[in-house]
């Protein structure tokens, strides 16, 4: 919550599809680092990088507005329950 209005706004300036460069470049160093890392020092790693890359995950619902269908969208939110039903 802290982060969301300041990551907004740098989503505004530099436009969705940079945003998105930027948050997977984030998690592939993340889940790189997670390789080396001992596991003790893993817990601290996860609580500084996951709440900003958390907040970035507005890039992606806007984007997806702007370049999706929504008839597309609904198929893939059906899709998504009716397999989470079935596994359940």
């Amino acid at each position: 919550m802290l982060f969301t209005a300041a990551i907004g706004l740098f989503i505004a300036r530099i436009g969705e599809q940079r945003a998105l460069t930027i948050e997977y470049i984030g998690l592939i160093i993340s889940f790189v680092g997670y390789a080396f890392v001992e596991p003790e020092k893993t817990r601290s790693h996860i609580m500084c990088y996951q709440p900003p890359a958390f907040a970035m995950t507005i890039v992606l619902k806007t984007y997806l507005q702007k370049v999706a269908d929504k008839k597309d969208i609904t198929v893939v939110i059906i899709s998504t329950l009716l397999g989470l039903l079935w596994l359940y």
